[in-house]
């Protein structure tokens, strides 16, 4: 969000684009970011590095799934779209936390999906 907010906030506070639902409450969620957020952010990605490099140590691999499950379909209720996301975010975001290399590799299918 703090990325989002210094690299593109005054465009978005300036044009105020015509983004879709969802997308346009986010874009506004990051630009509203208070400078005390950012530094609870960046005092828990501290230690949330310092853990991963601890359990990974210099020459460990972590292995964990891409997304939280099959991706949803176009016509899936917002709602249960935005758990999705969360979900995917969650598993999406720690190779930018950590630092760590990322690597998508597809291993096999489910329900005649990758």
């Amino acid at each position: 969000r703090y990325e989002f907010k210094i690299n593109h906030g005054e465009w978005v506070t300036s044009v105020k684009p015509s983004l879709g639902p969802g997308i346009a409450e986010r874009v506004w969620e990051a630009v509203r970011t208070t400078d005390e957020n950012i530094d609870i952010c960046h005092s828990v990605k501290t230690e949330l590095r310092a853990a991963l490099s601890s359990l990974v140590g210099d020459f460990g691999i972590l292995a964990i799934p891409t997304v939280p499950g099959l991706l949803p379909k176009l016509q899936t209720e917002p709602s249960a779209l935005e758990s999705f996301r969360a979900r995917a975010f969650s598993l999406l975001s720690v190779a930018g936390v950590s630092g760590f290399c990322q690597v998508s590799i597809p291993l096999g299918m489910y329900d005649h999906l990758p």
